[in-house]
């Protein structure tokens, strides 16, 4: 019997949704070995939230539902779900019928990369270009900072730290002292990290959906 999931995403997720639909309807088991689902076995559809929230009244617990990202309907929804997976901010769990999936912002840092790296050449996941990754909490905790409490502001004029590394690295000097330099490095990590913010959330999310499709959903989905 074929089983149905209902995708439910924001416009910014959308395409990790769609990604795991395309996942779900490719025929990849390989004689009786089976890859993520059974092939054939679930039909996917992705609704945005305006689409699930007109819809509600219409569902019932028997509808597989999985929600993307943090729409205010995924935080609702997954405020009482098992974590089941969570590792370098990503996350999925569920509860009965219903399941999450979401990416923590600014997650991915040097001390964690090569972990990051690791687990893509688990999963068979490759990209185009790879992270140039400076920003390293334990380094920031060296010298008293946490890597909440470390950022361009704290330490640097705005203007110097963006435009130049030196002239921000300098201005730190001036106005701290000598002790300073090395948090004053790591503001200045941690901003460059933020330029690739995006693109690394994004790596992230693809990677994820790639697990949720062979080590989540065929247990959520009753199939395992």
């Amino acid at each position: 019997m074929r089983k149905s999931l209902i995708i439910v995403c924001g416009d910014s997720d959308r395409k990790y949704a769609t990604y795991i639909q395309q996942l779900i309807s490719a025929f990849d088991d390989e004689g009786d070995e089976i890859v993520g689902t059974r092939d054939g076995s679930v039909d996917a559809v992705v609704w945005d939230e305006k689409h699930y929230l007109d819809n509600m009244k219409k569902l019932n617990s028997s509808n597989h539902i999985l929600f993307i990202g943090d729409t205010n309907a995924a935080k609702e929804a997954r405020c009482n779900m098992d974590v089941r997976f969570d590792e370098l901010g990503m996350s999925y769990g569920w509860l009965g019928t219903q399941a999450f999936m979401r990416v923590a912002d600014n997650s991915l840092n040097k001390d964690n990369y090569e972990h990051f790296k690791e687990l893509c050449a688990k999963y068979g996941k490759s990209f185009e270009k790879e992270l140039d990754l400076h920003f390293s909490p334990k380094e920031a905790s060296n010298v008293g900072k946490t890597a909440e409490e470390v950022k361009p502001i704290d330490f640097l004029p705005v203007p110097l730290g963006f435009l130049s590394p030196v002239l921000g690295v300098a201005s730190a000097v001036a106005m701290h002292g000598k002790t300073v330099v090395d948090a004053a490095g790591q503001a200045l990590n941690f901003g460059g990290d933020l330029l690739q913010a995006g693109q690394a959330k994004d790596q992230q999310y693809s990677l994820l959906s790639l697990i949720v499709y062979m080590d989540a959903l065929p247990e959520f989905l009753g199939e395992r």
